[in-house]
């Protein structure tokens, strides 16, 4: 996972488009102390996931990215990779979870579920 661009940057906040090389989302990047430069390229630790909710097991074994109208919620559907510390996999995006998954979620099922925000470390 790299950042494929930096939309928006302040030194403590910044709006980054993360990508695998096939799939991109957008994030959120906060810092203290402030950063002087955040570089195209550079690589990303860590995806979480903010207020994410409505998490179900999906029929289509499919990856899926879809925008909703919030600036940083989306709708994300993709493979459960781990439950001891909740993540899905996206292509090559890995995404933590701060929520649990249902009990009749095993890994390697594909879900669904909202995220209000996605945040990345660096």
């Amino acid at each position: 996972m790299f950042v494929k661009r930096v939309e928006q940057f302040s030194g403590y906040e910044a709006d980054l488009v993360v990508s695998d090389g096939q799939y991109n989302i957008k994030c959120h990047f906060s810092c203290f102390p402030p950063l002087i430069k955040i570089k195209e390229g550079q690589p990303v630790r860590e995806i979480l996931t903010f207020l994410s909710e409505n998490i179900v097991s999906v029929e289509q074994n499919k990856y899926l990215i879809k925008k909703e109208e919030n600036y940083y919620a989306y709708y994300l559907q993709g493979k459960v990779i781990a439950l001891d510390k909740p993540m899905i996999s996206i292509g090559d995006l890995i995404i933590m979870l701060h929520s649990v998954f249902p009990k009749d979620i095993s890994i390697g099922d594909y879900v669904g579920l909202n995220v209000k925000r996605l945040d990345c470390i660096l």
